[in-house]
């Protein structure tokens, strides 16, 4: 501004303005000509948004106290969350939750999933309708859940829930966006959920 207010002095100078006068019209002139330099390098053009949301970053620190149960007989679980990731330009997240060590011998198999207190109906992998206590039915949720649950390991031979339809055969490391061939889940009942 101090170079603006030189020329603005030297123009009121030239012109023999004195005074109070002078005082005024150099910081008109001054300001006129900031506002002007402004305007011609497009300091008041609104400047281009790029709409992609990066999102947030935030990594936590392990939790200790979280424990991995083994599962025997029939049981309702549910477990910790040990992976997240958010993708399809912020429109889908995908949460990997534990739910058992593997055990040696048996098998796992998975017959209801809840969410909340409702019971989700699926078709493949994809939520189609959910039911609440009351028995009643509701399509809000439709296609925008999908679920898989794998016993062992990450391969689609390693999928336990849905056991037909599409998904069924899905490797999780085509679902999880960061995912790649060293991300096992070796030894782990676990369960890979997207929600968008």
């Amino acid at each position: 501004m101090a170079v603006f207010t030189a020329i603005a002095s030297a123009i009121v100078g030239a012109i023999g303005i004195t005074g109070v006068l002078a005082t005024i019209a150099t910081s008109v002139i001054a300001g006129g000509l900031a506002y002007g330099t402004a305007r011609a390098l497009g300091v008041f053009k609104a400047p281009e948004i790029n709409t992609k949301d990066p999102g947030v970053t935030i990594q936590l620190p392990p939790a200790t106290d979280n424990k991995l149960p083994i599962l025997y007989g029939q049981a309702f679980t549910s477990g910790p969350i040990f992976d997240a990731a958010i993708s399809n330009e912020n429109k889908t997240m995908t949460y990997c939750i534990a739910l058992s060590e593997e055990t040696q011998t048996g098998t796992f198999t998975c017959s209801q999933v809840f969410m909340n207190d409702v019971e989700l109906i699926f078709t493949g992998n994809t939520v189609t309708s959910h039911r609440d206590p009351n028995q009643s039915t509701d399509t809000s949720y439709a296609g925008n859940v999908r679920l898989n649950i794998y016993a062992g390991g990450s391969s689609g031979s390693d999928v336990i829930f849905p056991t037909s339809g599409t998904g069924s055969s899905t490797a999780a490391t085509t679902i999880v966006p960061h995912w790649g061939v060293n991300h096992t889940a070796n030894n782990m009942v676990y369960a890979v959920l997207q929600i968008e």
